[in-house]
């Protein structure tokens, strides 16, 4: 198991991608990560193209396609050599997925130009921001986030094989990738650190990756599918971690909005009205969905 720092293309490609309200599964935008943004980076329009971006993206579920975007490049450097382009000239030894390349070349021009005039107008700033403070913070918070995931292995020994990328634009979300895990990590206010916009720490970006391993190893035919298989398989297995992971994961699921998750296991018949309404009053989803994960085994 390894637990790095990720890249400085896949830190920008989540940033933008946080400025970006599309509403839907998947969704990485959050108001205090643009307001951190704009006080730490000014605006230069990246909240006014996430809108717009975020608007067609409602109206067009083919630009899903964009939620790969952290894997198109391999640097910053990849990029820097492209961004002068529009994305529909790129070949597809320029990126690192070509397949993914294609499918964004095959979805709304307008959109999809954007997204990457975007990228390269916000690379500067947010790359000497990210030199400057943000790697170092979240350089420091490895080891810790290192040593929850350690203290999960007992009970998700398969996360041993996983390799774990933390992310600044995350917060307390994470993304499953073919060949990473990408979690959100808090870092506290310090000497040449940045101010945390999250309250995120090594315990949760831990259960972040649980959870996001889950997700990924169900390999269900749907969204909600993955995410309520996933939830009620880490709710079951976390039962048997050290007291404060138990704490993290109890604490993260009371913030989670589960009514897309929901309704969708309800439509597959995985779980039922009397559950859902448990699910969605006040009271311990934690110990509601261990209940579920024993019965189901």
């Amino acid at each position: 198991m390894a637990v790095t720092v990720a890249d400085g293309y896949t830190q920008l490609a989540l940033h933008v991608l946080a400025h970006v309200p599309q509403g839907g599964p998947g969704e990485l935008y959050d108001a205090r990560y643009v307001a951190w943004s704009t006080q730490a980076l000014g605006d230069h329009g990246l909240a006014a193209d996430g809108a717009v971006i975020g608007a067609r993206w409602r109206g067009d579920p083919g630009l899903a396609a964009l939620h790969g975007l952290p894997e198109l490049f391999g640097s910053l450097a990849a990029l820097r050599r492209c961004a002068a382009r529009p994305l529909a000239s790129l070949r597809a030894d320029e990126v690192a997925s070509p397949a993914l390349l294609a499918a964004l070349q095959g979805q709304d021009e307008v959109t999809v130009e954007l997204v990457f005039a975007a990228l390269g107008l916000a690379a500067p700033g947010f790359t000497a921001e990210l030199r400057a403070t943000i790697l170092p913070a979240m350089e420091e918070a490895r080891e810790a986030v290192a040593d929850a995931v350690d203290a999960l292995l007992p009970a998700f020994p398969a996360l041993a094989e996983a390799r774990v990328e933390l992310a600044w634009a995350l917060g307390r979300r994470g993304r499953a990738l073919p060949r990473r895990l990408l979690v959100g990590v808090g870092v506290g206010v310090g000497v040449g650190a940045p101010a945390a916009w999250s309250d995120g720490d090594a315990a949760t970006s831990a259960v972040l990756a649980a959870h996001e391993h889950a997700v990924r190893a169900c390999a269900a035919r749907s969204y909600a599918i993955a995410e309520w298989r996933a939830l009620v398989e880490v709710a079951g297995r976390i039962t048997r971690c050290p007291a404060d992971l138990r704490d993290a994961h109890a604490r993260w699921l009371a913030d989670l909005d589960l009514s897309g998750v929901l309704a969708g296991a309800l439509a597959a018949g995985l779980t039922t009205p009397a559950e859902i309404a448990a699910l969605t009053a006040p009271g311990d989803r934690a110990a509601i969905l261990a209940g579920l994960s024993r019965r189901a085994g």
